[in-house]
């Protein structure tokens, strides 16, 4: 897309400068292209917003699209590794976490994970943890969660929480209807 951007700039500026946008008897100043420039860029980030939206609703369509959401909870005791979320049986997404992914988590920060279409119907995710908890112990743990995929827009949040032993996290999917 910086492409796309640096070609419609260059087009418009040579569009300001070709088409004479100012009389001779006008002066033009800095500040006036500018402004101009500044407009036209700000119509084009409006196109490009709404040229993703078409998009999106084309590769996804609201029928059937899903969308899988990851949330860790603040001051958490466990280090996330990766995650894999399997649908149906196929691996749909996989992750590994850096230190900084699990801070902005941990500032509650939600994760995108997954976007897909999925028909309607019945449907299993199922999300594999790995990480580490505060004493080093390597942890791993699978989560199953049956969903009904209907008309509606469905979106599924993977949820990693403080369990109630301190070295030991909770892992659970909870879903969200009528997106």
């Amino acid at each position: 897309m910086k492409n796309y951007k640096k070609c419609v700039f260059a087009s418009v500026v040579g569009l300001l400068l070709s088409t004479n946008a100012f009389s001779a008897d006008d002066q033009v100043t800095a500040s006036d292209i500018e402004k101009e420039i500044n407009q036209l860029h700000g119509e084009a980030t409006a196109l490009e917003r709404d040229i993703g939206l078409i998009e999106k609703d084309l590769l996804f369509p609201p029928l059937t699209r899903v969308e899988v959401f990851l949330s860790v909870q603040a001051e958490l005791d466990f280090t996330l590794k990766n995650i894999v979320l399997t649908l149906d049986g196929d691996e749909k997404s996989f992750h590994i976490y850096s230190a900084g992914d699990i801070t902005a988590l941990q500032m509650g920060g939600l994760q995108q994970f997954w976007e897909g279409n999925v028909a309607l119907g019945l449907h299993e995710a199922q999300v594999e943890f790995t990480g580490v908890n505060a004493k080093g112990k390597r942890i791993k743990q699978t989560v199953k969660k049956k969903f009904e995929k209907t008309r509606d827009g469905l979106a599924l949040e993977i949820q990693v929480l403080q369990g109630s032993d301190a070295t030991t996290p909770t892992f659970s999917i909870k879903t969200w209807n009528n997106r």
